[in-house]
This record gives C-alpha cells, structure tokens and sequence, in this order.
C-alpha cells in the first residue's frame, strides 16, 4: 500500500454524490482536467470534466474501479 502524505496535498473539494463509476464534486480551488484526485490514503480517480459557473465549479471524476467510496459521498478530496 502507498502512503500518501496530505500534508503536502491541497484539498480541492469535497464529493457531492456517486453513481456506478463517476463522481460529483463541489471545487473549492481551480483544477486541471486529468487531476489525479485523493481521499484519506487512496487514489480516488482523475478529473473528466470541470462545469457550472466558474465562481462555484463542479468536476466530474471518473472513478477507478476498486476505490470502495460509499454512495453518499460527501468525502473531502485532495490532489497535488
């Protein structure tokens, strides 16, 4: 298992809501399109789409396939 360090990542969200394979989350800070995305100590998966308006963006992630995010979501995400 690799161990990541959130000290020196940058939280950028938090999760809104999961359905099968992709995610919803609120940004707080700008993004790059294929963003690889981090929650507690996993990689959650990368940014597909960054939409809404650019005062209060939305991103759309691709999920990898094993990353056991509850449906819910509402977790705070991190990226480097």
């Amino acid at each position: 298992m690799v161990y990541l360090n959130l000290k020196e990542m940058k939280k950028i969200g938090k999760i809104l809501f999961v359905k099968e394979n992709k995610a919803v989350a609120k940004l707080s800070r700008p993004v790059k399109l294929g963003l690889a995305v981090y929650s507690k100590n996993k990689v959650v998966g990368k940014i597909v789409d960054v939409f809404g308006p650019v005062s209060a963006p939305y991103a759309e992630i691709r999920l990898d396939d094993k990353i056991g995010l509850g449906k819910n979501g509402k977790e705070e995400i991190y990226a480097y």
